[in-house]
């Protein structure tokens, strides 16, 4: 079908700019407008999977999402999409997940029933890590996910994405403070993630950091500092940034840990750059004086 793949699988960027001097997606619209027309003649698509699930996808998350939402039946459609996934050498995923975000607009139950799916078939499991993500997660998901990781189907590593787009903003603090210590525990890696997640988290609401202070202590003076384990310096800045405010509240004690933590580190290839970043805190007194 020429059409898919001149207008969801490659099609040119356009864009336009709107009376509010805002961009628009022209090429999205377009895939939008195309899933709108199929929507009628769903099984047209079931014939051109291979096209929409290998490769460079452009448009295909926003082509699946609109099809799912303005489709009637999605069912079978979708029930073919994670056969093909399960034997598909490195599938794209955008035309599934925009599938999945679609559905969960339409009903966070049929969603969540799909997401079982995934998580049960071990070869579909792989995925799971983001299937999850196009839609609000629920507390027995994320145990879901952190199973898998602990089976180890899944790295520590593929929970990084919790972080964005504000999936897990809505679950209590006591049970993403749980979630976070135990993928601490899984390996040092973990325990970096772990720490990106609780900082975004509790990013710009000081009710939540407080809530979690108990658990982001745990984990910000035990984290492993040299970089073998961390993905770049931005976890070093979050590391530095969670310090510094659990430092406005707690005593020598805390100062102490941290203290131990950065020497216990220059023994294990601390990054010269790291220790720069140590030394330009706004508490540096506090812990270097």
């Amino acid at each position: 079908m020429k059409a898919v793949n001149i207008l969801v699988v490659n099609p040119p960027r356009e864009y336009r700019e709107n009376i509010d001097g805002e961009y628009v997606d022209i090429a999205m619209e377009k895939a939008e407008n195309l899933a709108n027309e199929l929507s009628r003649s769903i099984n047209l698509i079931h014939e051109h999977l291979v096209l929409l699930l290998v490769g460079e996808q452009k448009q295909s998350f926003a082509f699946g999402r609109a099809l799912a939402i303005k489709a009637e039946n999605i069912h079978e459609l979708i029930k073919e999409v994670m056969l093909m996934l399960s034997v598909t050498e490195n599938p794209n995923l955008n035309f599934a997940l925009g599938l999945l975000s679609g559905v969960y607009q339409k009903s966070a139950d049929d969603w969540s029933c799909y997401l079982k799916i995934f998580s049960e078939n071990p070869k579909l499991m792989v995925f799971y890590h983001e299937v999850i993500l196009t839609g609000l997660i629920e507390q027995y998901q994320l145990n879901t996910l952190l199973n898998i990781i602990k089976n180890g189907q899944l790295s520590a590593l593929s929970a990084i994405n919790l972080k964005y787009g504000g999936v897990i903003k809505h679950l209590r603090e006591s049970d993403i403070s749980s979630f976070c210590l135990d993928l601490a525990k899984v390996d040092a890696g973990g325990h970096w993630v772990a720490l990106d997640i609780m900082f975004m988290y509790c990013y710009g609401d000081d009710n939540k950091f407080y809530a979690t202070k108990d658990a982001l202590r745990i984990l910000v003076t035990s984290v492993p500092l040299n970089a073998k384990f961390r993905g770049g310096h931005s976890d070093m800045y979050y590391w530095k940034e969670i310090i510094s405010k659990i430092s406005k509240t707690e005593g020598l004690d805390f100062a102490k840990e941290v203290c131990q933590q950065i020497i216990a580190a220059t023994d294990d290839k601390l990054d010269y750059g790291d220790i720069w970043v140590l030394s330009n805190t706004k508490h540096k007194h506090y812990f270097f004086n």
